[in-house]
Formats: C-alpha cells, sequence, structure tokens
C-alpha cells in the first residue's frame, strides 16, 4: 500500500507532532495534523488544526452523564468536520496519546475502511501505576514518584487499560516501551523518539568549570528533589560548576538553555532520557538519565548508549566524576550527535515506520510478559477490570499464538 498522505494527532507531546510531521514530509508523505489543545508551553509544533478553537457543546444538565460525554463527543460539529475531511484524505492515522473520539469509534471507522493505524504510546496514556511499581520493585529499580494529585484510582486505570486494549485491537503498528507496558499483551515495536537535526544547533565544547541544566517538565516524576540534593552536596564541598533548573520557558528559550550548557540531566527515576536527553545529545552535551542498564532493563537502546545511566542513588557520585574529569565530558560530548543522527533521526524514524507497514513483520522488538506471568490485581474490582479488557482483545489474531488460554492469580487470560 503507497502512503501518500498521513494524519498526525491528537495530543502534542514532546513537540511529536512537529516531528513527526517532518520525517513523513522527507520521506515524500504529506501531513495533517490536529491537536485537541495545546498542553505545554515548550511544545513547538504548529498543527493543522487547534479543535480548541471552536469550543465544544456542553449540553448542561443531561444525565446519565455519560449520555451527557458521548453528546459533548459526537454533536461537535467542528470536530466532526475536521475528522471527515482528514478521514476521506487519510492513508494512515499516527494516534499519539488519544484519538479523536472518546469512544475510539474513529478506530473502528478507520479499520473497517482498509486504512492503517499506527499507535504511538508515550508514558501515562498506558502506564498504570500499580503495575510499574511492581515492575520496577521486581528489577530492583526506585519506583517512580507521582505528584500528590495524580490519580490513582481504579477507574482511572481503568481508562488507560481500556485505551491500550483498544489500540491493541485495532491498531496495525503499536510503538512503545517496556517502561510504560507493563500491562501490555499484543507484541509491539521500539519506540524511538524522533529529534529533526537540522532544528537543533550543536555546540559540543567543554569548559573546565561547566554548566550544568535540569529542566523537569515535572519535578516529581523526573526526581528533581534527587537532583537538586546531589548538586547541593557537590556545592557544600566546594566542586566548581553551574548549575541552572529551567522550568516554564517556551521552546526556544529553552533550547538556547540547553546549548550553552555543558552538562544535561534528564530524569533520575523512569528508564529512557525522553527529549531533553535526546536533544541534549544532539546539540554535543554530556547527558545524564535513568536508562536502567545497571539493573538489566532492556529497553533495546542501540548500543553503545552515550547517556550516562544515574538513579536516586547515584546521581551524587556519577555527576561528581563528570564535573571533575574534563577529558570524559571532551571525549563524551562528541558521541551525541551521530548516535542521534543513526538511530533517532526524524527521517531514519518515519522510514522505519514506513518500511514496517509495507512488509507486515512476524518478528517484533518487544513481546511483554510481565502482566501475564508477574503482575498481581490489588483486589476483586480490579481482577474484574482486568479480566474484562483481556476479553475484549481475545479473538484477535495476535491473541492465541502470543498471550495463550490459561489462569493466574484470578486473572483468566
Amino acid at each position: 500500500m503507497r502512503i501518500n498522505n498521513a494524519f498526525v494527532g491528537l495530543t502534542d507531546i514532546a513537540s511529536l507532532i512537529g516531528e513527526y510531521t517532518l520525517g513523513f514530509e522527507a520521506n515524500g508523505v504529506s501531513v495533517t495534523s490536529a491537536i485537541h489543545k495545546k498542553t505545554h508551553v515548550a511544545q513547538r509544533s504548529t498543527p493543522t488544526y487547534d479543535l480548541s478553537v471552536v469550543k465544544r457543546p456542553v449540553f448542561r444538565g443531561m444525565r446519565p452523564r455519560a449520555l451527557q460525554t458521548y453528546l459533548q463527543d459526537h454533536f461537535y460539529t467542528y470536530k466532526n468536520k475536521i475528522f471527515k475531511k482528514i478521514f476521506n484524505e487519510s492513508d494512515v492515522f499516527v494516534y499519539i496519546d488519544s484519538t479523536f473520539y472518546g469512544d475510539y469509534s474513529d478506530l473502528v471507522k478507520i479499520k473497517k475502511s482498509g486504512k492503517k493505524i499506527i499507535s504511538i504510546f508515550t508514558g501515562d496514556d498506558c502506564r498504570v501505576y500499580e503495575a510499574m511499581k511492581q515492575e520496577f520493585n521486581h528489577y530492583g529499580m526506585q519506583v517512580v514518584d507521582y505528584p500528590a494529585n495524580y490519580d490513582f484510582s481504579l477507574s482511572a486505570a481503568e481508562g488507560r487499560l481500556r485505551y491500550l486494549r483498544t489500540c491493541e485491537k485495532y491498531a496495525d503498528l503499536i510503538f512503545s516501551l517496556p517502561n510504560q507496558a507493563q500491562l501490555a499483551l499484543r507484541p509491539y515495536f521500539a519506540w524511538r523518539l524522533p529529534i529533526a537535526l537540522n532544528n537543533v544547533k550543536e555546540n559540543p565544547e567543554q569548559r573546565p568549570i561547566p554548566k550544568i541544566v535540569h529542566a523537569p517538565t515535572s519535578r516529581e516524576f523526573k526526581g528533581t528533589k534527587y537532583i537538586l540534593s546531589a548538586i547541593n552536596r557537590l556545592m557544600q564541598e566546594g566542586i566548581e560548576f553551574e548549575f541552572e533548573l529551567v522550568e516554564g520557558l517556551p521552546n526556544d528559550l529553552a533550547l538556547k538553555k540547553y546549548l550553552e550548557s555543558d552538562i544535561i540531566i534528564s530524569q533520575v527515576m523512569c528508564p529512557s532520557g525522553g527529549r531533553l536527553a535526546l536533544e541534549g545529545l544532539a546539540m554535543g552535551k554530556v547527558v545524564l538519565s535513568k536508562m536502567g542498564f545497571d539493573n538489566g532493563y532492556d529497553e533495546k537502546f542501540p548500543q553503545p548508549c552515550p547517556i550516562i545511566d544515574v538513579s536516586p542513588s547515584t546521581i551524587y557520585s556519577v555527576l561528581k566524576k563528570v564535573v571533575t574529569d574534563l577529558e570524559f565530558r571532551k571525549k563524551r560530548s562528541h558521541e551525541g550527535r551521530p548516535y542521534i543522527a543513526n538511530h533517532f533521526d526524524s527521517t531514519k524514524v518515519v522510514a522505519r515506520i514506513l518500511q514496517l507497514l509495507e512488509e507486515r513483520p512476524s518478528v517484533y522488538d518487544f513481546y511483554p510478559t510481565f502482566f501475564k506471568d508477574h503482575f498481581v490485581a490489588h483486589s476483586q474490582d480490579a481482577l474484574e477490570v482486568y479480566n474484562r479488557w483481556n476479553s475484549y482483545v481475545k479473538n484477535c489474531d495476535w491473541y492465541k499464538p502470543h498471550v495463550g488460554n490459561y489462569s493466574r492469580s484470578g486473572l483468566f487470560f
């Protein structure tokens, strides 16, 4: 199937809509994009359509609430018009974090039409805290902190599980990573966060007294308190360096701060570096981030990977070595951009997606087993939720060969 037109949307996490757009266009594919709403000051994408510019209907007082939600979703005239146009014009739909409709009826329609669906999972769109906690404990890793206002309820977990299972049922390709895929059943491909190198300047020079930058989107999730503790400890020891905590800046100003630095600390809790780590490598910076290498946690990052693996317990000692070893920093700073060019360049990332669509491969990067073999539901109500959504995908062609038919600890597969 020749792909001429692609749709990319509908949540712009880590400027992904813009990066995928550039990647598809570089591969000769026209792109239409849309978002439900702007989510973060640091995003630099400019989507074709912003659905939030026209208010959706409210249907005040309508009960039951599920009916109100349905009416708000499906009688949203502006969104319906945009979806109809995009549906008619697109060959493939790249969904990031969300789809057009809350009941995922767009996935059903796209699947029936024979058009292609690609699901890109980026984190808490499919990650459930209880499953992550159990898996991280299994690997001897500290569990990621979440802010106090995070919704730990079973209903919130079911919402994520519902999205995951629906994508597993209807998508032609799924891209994800183990740190968020603890509940996955269907095999999937390794997600490579695309970086448009032409938009990233390089400055690999390292100063004897380095400048360190940390730019958390969430202090809790990134482990900022552990990073600040290590920074303060090094300062008290008289180690010479500069430090800047970058928060709330527009993307262009934030990139300028990163380019002026020598060392970038991305995060210390959740494996995978994220956009900050990868852009830092592309800029020629020395990058520290939790990767899970030391715990045998394999996210199939191409090796050798120039990101320096750190955790809450090692950030102080590792950072001290990096700050005080100028020769080490000079060598490491020149390894980053070639690594990104080889493995994360947006043109190559999208070329791989198009190749997989054409080849329909039978070999995957990941065959998830944690949910099947280790996860334990914390209540009878939770068991009912998990079993209901297991049943939802049980008739899919991938289910029997990769999951099977058995029960364990109250879970039915």
